[in-house]
């Protein structure tokens, strides 16, 4: 059993901490090297300032005069333990001021859930500054949650923008299908009665197609739309296909369509044209993209909308709406994770049929350059051979 941690007076004569075999601070002068450190820091404005394991709040005094008033502290604590000790000890004054948050979590999701909670769009970036030899028992666990908060900060600001660019288009998109609601059905009102298999448009699609082939009649097939072409030009023609895109380039997935029958389920916001390509059922749903005045009132007048997660990737999309409706089990192909350098969907697509078209001699591979245009991560797959992979996957 792990003991409990011990006071005791340094040198100086201010109390320090010692637990787990480790002195937590200076046993001379713990504040001296404190200062020290917070006197070097240049913090930006809104700025999280993480701090794990404050235990007795030296130096913040000193802090809280170069934090600037936009920016706020974050204090996390691990332990337990230190925790209590921190409450008995600390001035009440730091544990409850609105320039400071203070959280005990062994879990990272709890942290940047206390992030978002707190107004993460009041953040633009996080720095991890440690006062106290806390940090040193769990820094995996602290170095991990820093790396959690920035990511989520960096995302919130990356779907921001997102909704910039992308926004109006979306609302144009969902005024121009709200007119075909009428002839078409909730998506709230699907079930699938076999097993369902999620088709994505990566490479490893190609793979299964003769397992597809083999048991097509047993399951039930929900293709993204990428991925239907692959699909059709092996003779396999799904159950159901989703779109999402909301831009006219989804429409070359649907070129030389010979299965026009096939029931859509399709998300407001795509591109209106996907209603001539398919004439046969289809299903409306609406990504929840952000608070806005419009969403409510299409729930409020059109109860039966089902509104579902901005989930970003149409494959995602299909696997939740799958798990979602399904009475059996799902299973997914194509929704890799990596691709080969020059060639990121199967062959078939809309964009590898390209690639292959502007193929040269000089150039034999279309999309090989684009490849290296962000970096590339090199990992290795399920079975132990080296892939690439990027920053988006």
């Amino acid at each position: 059993m792990t003991p409990d941690p011990e006071l005791f007076t340094a040198t100086s004569g201010l109390m320090s901490v010692r637990y787990c075999g480790k002195e937590l601070y200076s046993p001379g002068d713990p504040l001296r090297g404190i200062l020290k450190k917070i006197r070097t820091l240049s913090i930006p404005e809104q700025t999280l300032l993480f701090i794990p394991s404050p235990l007795l709040f030296y130096g913040f005094d000193t802090l809280l005069q170069i934090v600037p008033e936009s920016s706020h502290i974050l204090c996390v604590e691990y332990d337990e333990k230190l925790m209590a000790l921190s409450l008995s000890r600390a001035p009440e004054a730091y544990i409850h001021s609105t320039r400071i948050t203070y959280i005990r979590t062994d879990a990272i999701n709890g942290v940047i859930h206390t992030v978002r909670a707190s107004g993460i769009w009041r953040y633009r970036r996080s720095c991890l500054v440690t006062l106290s030899n806390g940090y040193s028992l769990y820094p995996s666990f602290y170095r991990d949650c820093e790396r959690g908060v920035q990511a989520a900060i960096n995302r919130y600001w990356q779907n921001k923008r997102t909704l910039m660019e992308m926004g109006p288009g979306w609302i144009r998109n969902i005024f121009r299908n709200l007119s075909f609601c009428t002839e078409s059905y909730s998506a709230a009102d699907l079930t699938f009665e076999k097993p369902v298999v999620v088709t994505g448009a990566g490479e490893s699609l190609e793979h299964s197609l003769p397992l597809l082939k083999r048991l097509r009649e047993k399951i039930c097939i929900v293709a993204a739309d990428t991925s239907f072409p692959v699909l059709t030009q092996h003779d396999i023609q799904p159950d159901y296909i989703i779109a999402v895109e909301s831009q006219v380039s989804n429409m070359k997935d649907f070129i030389g369509n010979v299965y026009s029958t096939i029931p859509v389920i399709f998300d407001l916001t795509c591109f209106p044209a996907i209603h001539r390509v398919f004439t046969g059922r289809k299903y409306f749903m609406l990504s929840d993209f952000t608070r806005c005045r419009l969403i409510g009132k299409l729930k409020e007048y059109l109860p039966s909308l089902l509104l579902i997660p901005p989930l970003g990737s149409v494959g995602v999309i299909a696997l939740y709406l799958s798990s979602l409706f399904s009475k059996g089990p799902v299973f997914f192909k194509g929704l890799d994770f990596s691709y080969i350098l020059g060639k990121p969907h199967a062959r078939g697509t809309p964009s590898h049929v390209l690639t292959l078209s502007q193929s040269i001699r000089t150039l034999p591979l279309g999309y090989y350059d684009r490849m290296f245009s962000r970096p590339l991560i090199r990992c290795r797959d399920k079975n132990g051979n080296p892939v690439y992979s990027d920053l988006i996957l």
